[in-house]
């Protein structure tokens, strides 16, 4: 004879189960699910094989469900893209200071945006952008400017004749940045891209920085990554000063014409 210790645990059991049953609408979502994260398709990158697969799926389930072809050849609307991609694998970065550099890894302590226009190498000091406007004795010109992402870091003023800017990410959030960053690639519009420069060219050098790795910045700059989060945190002034390196880079891009398929279709 069971307990009413162990019954009541079988109706637990049993009451899980029933509750985590899933219906019909439930099945057929996750068999969509299913078939559309298949590894098969390789991510669905855009363009590729795997994302054709999976257009055509979505357009054998429109049939299904007696949807009518809207597109431009039946469900097809033909997208011509422009794709600017950084090639992390045949870059390099180091952060140079005098007595010796230190390699540091793309994607994984620093990234950049996909974008043509962007200097093919990167020769340029660094300097901590505190807060309030840039001391009249401190040069920003070629330099590149560090500072603290999230908001409230200050670094009001001119930038005029800087290299560029390098945000450490920032921790907090309910959805901070994720690290190492997967890749770095813009897609544009195959015509707009012509029009303006292919990729979006210009804009200025913008980096961003892991904030796991920041410490290593501010090696031997009189300063320290945790003091000056502290500091922010605490709404006090930030310091302004020049970090002992130089960040040197060679950049490689690669950069096509592709296109993609939008599927259309209309329910009468």
């Amino acid at each position: 004879m069971r307990t009413a210790k162990e019954v009541a645990a079988v109706l637990v059991v049993g009451a899980a189960l029933w509750a985590t049953e899933p219906n019909a609408a439930t099945r057929r979502w996750w068999a969509h699910v299913t078939a559309l994260s298949n590894d098969s398709l390789q991510g669905r990158n855009t363009g590729s094989e795997g994302y054709r697969k999976a257009a055509a799926y979505v357009v054998q389930q429109f049939e299904r469900n007696g949807l009518k072809p809207a597109g431009e050849k039946g469900f097809y609307q033909t997208v011509p893209l422009h794709e600017v991609r950084f090639r992390a694998d045949q870059s390099t970065v180091e952060l140079a200071r005098a007595n010796g550099g230190e390699k540091l890894g793309w994607l994984t302590d620093i990234s950049i945006p996909a974008r043509l226009g962007t200097p093919e190498t990167i020769d340029a000091p660094l300097v901590f952008a505190g807060s309030g406007e840039t001391p009249a004795d401190l040069d920003l010109k070629g330099k590149i400017l560090v500072q603290l992402g999230g908001g409230g870091r200050g670094a009001g003023g001119p930038r005029n004749g800087i290299a560029g800017t390098m945000s450490i990410d920032t921790t907090g959030g309910p959805e901070p940045p994720r690290w190492p960053v997967q890749y770095a690639v813009q897609m544009t519009i195959a015509d707009a891209a012509a029009g303006g420069g292919r990729g979006g060219a210009g804009g200025g050098l913008a980096l961003r920085f892991n904030p796991a790795s920041a410490v290593k910045l501010f090696e031997g700059s009189g300063h320290t990554y945790k003091e000056l989060l502290e500091a922010r945190e605490a709404q006090k002034p930030l310091p302004w000063f020049a970090l002992p390196g130089t960040l040197k880079a060679h950049l490689v891009f690669d950069s096509v014409d592709l296109q993609s398929d939008n599927i259309v279709a209309a329910l009468p």
